[in-house]
């Protein structure tokens, strides 16, 4: 399926602190002046030199979105994997080329060892990716570090058992992240969206010490596009569509048929006409076009097939993979 592109979306978002926010370093400083727990940072290129600047980790992101969309599948009844326990992912250890179908939605959408993900995740830095070194300056000085005393607790005698130690945080500025998502579903992009609004509503949190405050942010989307190739461009029939618009491929994968809404009203016909399409906001305020689109899949035919899809192990004889 990697072989050809159907469709892309590439979605940039913007998170901003809500509660002071920490992804650890995991490095021990040397240095008395620094913090015991810093930020993470990185190097970037500023006015052509190499600056220190704080990020939020691609890979921290991912951990964090993957993990409670399989949440949300596992109490739809729709995902049973947890590859945490011994025998319990949906893929065994011996089952080394398994077919598509044979995956649970999450790792059919996060990658698994034996498939390659749908969805990438950029680092997220304090400034937009097109930003200048003006710009990328001034974003710089909007973050606000906080330094945080610390303790561990012994829990028998209720004495200190590690520290008094300094924590670092920030507590106010904003990270710009991307992510991209190819040869999707549309149920994958509600699914997203379903994540992104249970991280605003404060049900999940982000980063270290969630648990003592910590982590508590606003994602909103700056700006999206989607583009749709082949089969999946028509431009005398206008919808938005996933792969599984396509029957061959819901036959060749076990994908879920009605695979397409109609365009909302808020979004805009683009591209080239020729080889791609594409559809984004018709302003610059993206979000409640993001929640107009996401409402319009969850009540879509397709997702009302996602939700009678209990049993997931399809039978796979005799199909191509």
């Amino acid at each position: 399926m990697h072989a050809i592109l159907y469709n892309q979306a590439r979605v940039l978002y913007r998170l901003k602190p809500i509660t002071g926010l920490l992804i650890k370093s995991g490095k021990v400083s040397f240095d008395p002046t620094r913090p015991d727990m810093e930020f993470i940072r990185t190097h970037a290129e500023i006015d052509q030199e190499i600056t220190e600047v704080p990020f939020l980790p691609g890979s921290s992101i991912k951990g964090i979105v993957r993990s409670h969309a399989e949440r949300i599948l596992r109490a739809l009844n729709l995902s049973k994997c947890d590859i945490t326990l011994k025998n319990n992912a949906c893929i065994p250890n011996d089952n080394q080329n398994p077919l598509y179908r044979e995956h649970c939605l999450a790792c059919r959408t996060f990658g698994y060892t034996t498939l390659s993900s749908r969805i990438r995740f950029a680092d997220a830095f304090p400034w937009k990716p097109d930003a200048d070194s003006t710009r990328k300056k001034e974003q710089l000085q909007k973050l606000h570090f906080e330094h945080r005393p610390g303790i561990q607790i012994n829990r028998r005698n209720g004495t200190v058992a590690h520290g008094p130690f300094e924590v670092e945080t920030i507590t106010a500025g904003e990270f710009y992240g991307e992510i991209t998502l190819r040869n999707y579903q549309l149920w994958q992009v509600a699914l997203l969206a379903l994540v992104i609004r249970d991280i605003n509503e404060g049900h999940q949190r982000v980063g270290a010490m969630k648990s003592r405050g910590l982590g508590r942010v606003r994602i909103s989307i700056d700006e999206f596009r989607l583009d749709q190739y082949g089969y999946l461009f028509q431009p005398d029939d206008i919808q938005i569509r996933g792969i599984g618009a396509t029957k061959e491929l819901i036959e060749k994968y076990g994908l879920f048929a009605d695979d397409a809404i109609k365009k909302p009203e808020r979004l805009n016909i683009g591209g080239d006409g020729i080889i791609r399409q594409s559809f984004m906001p018709e302003n610059a305020d993206a979000d409640p076009a993001w929640q107009e689109m996401a409402g319009t899949i969850i009540n879509s035919p397709q997702w009302k097939h996602l939700l009678k899809e209990k049993d997931l192990k399809h039978e796979v004889a005799g199909k191509p993979r």
